[in-house]
């Protein structure tokens, strides 16, 4: 299965039903295939996952920064002070080899528009006041009452579940578009984004030949490589380096350049 990561935050008031939303998409996600993992925010104040006294709680409090508890069967990390000493792209990056990474809670996403939602609401009031802050994908509204045009929990959850699907989908191929674009968002293709452009020939509406930079990239004489990865570049940006590093090195002693050569720069980390 690909690996392109998909975010979905599960959020709403106390009581509105989303573990019972979490719950579901996650069994449902599983038995797709997919490898779920989930993040849970707790707002009750002065929270502990430890208990005064256990060994893991007198670790901490010898200054530990970061305490695992390893068993059998399960293994606990505990980080002092949570996200106040550590944020959440900090915590998700052991997470990269998820499919879908599904939070509960987290209302600070309602801005981030790079992490769709699915927002569980008790009243029509609160549908109209998180369309209003939300932004990026919103694939339902849910509730355990019935409203209009929000999905009825637990009966419509099926529904959820297939929105929740076709949305992953979806993103899956647009990333697998946009993955083979140089991501340099020049515009030159007429659009305002790569991912646009990616939108567009999802759509059959363009192609990659309206990619003005992958078109250049048959008359670039200049790559550039950091740690294996290919850096996309400007036909502009291509020839600079390339006449620059020539002109440096065709001042050295013994050096002739004719400036149809092969030239290699290797720089190594301080680690190395």
């Amino acid at each position: 299965m690909n690996k392109i990561k998909q975010k979905i935050a599960v959020i709403g008031y106390k009581n509105s039903g989303k573990t019972t939303v979490v719950e579901a998409l996650v069994k449902a996600l599983v038995n797709k295939g997919f490898k779920v993992a989930t993040v849970k925010h707790i707002s009750e104040k002065n929270f502990s996952m430890d208990s005064e006294g256990r060994d893991t709680w007198r670790h901490k409090m010898a200054g530990a920064k970061i305490v695992a508890a390893v068993a059998e069967n399960e293994i606990a990390l505990i980080i002092k002070n949570g996200f106040k000493t550590f944020s959440i792209e900090k915590f998700l990056e052991p997470l990269n080899n998820f499919d879908v990474i599904i939070f509960e809670g987290f209302k600070n996403f309602l801005n981030d528009d790079k992490v769709a939602k699915v927002i569980c609401v008790r009243n029509e009031q609160e549908v109209k006041s998180f369309n209003e802050k939300a932004k990026g994908k919103i694939i339902s509204f849910c509730s355990f009452n019935s409203i209009n045009e929000t999905l009825k929990i637990p009966e419509d959850l099926s529904k959820l579940i297939e929105l929740t699907l076709d949305f992953i989908n979806f993103e899956k191929e647009i990333a697998e578009i946009t993955i083979k674009l140089p991501m340099l968002n020049c515009k030159k293709c007429g659009y305002l984004s790569c991912k646009d452009l990616a939108l567009k020939i999802y759509e059959g509406k363009a192609s990659f030949n309206n990619c003005k930079i992958l078109e250049e990239k048959h008359f670039i004489k200049t790559k550039l490589i950091i740690n294996e990865n290919e850096i996309p570049i400007q036909r502009f940006v291509a020839e600079m380096i390339r006449l620059t590093v020539l002109g440096m090195v065709s001042a050295l002693k013994g050096v002739s350049i004719k400036g149809d050569e092969k030239v290699f720069i290797e720089i190594k980390s301080e680690k190395q």
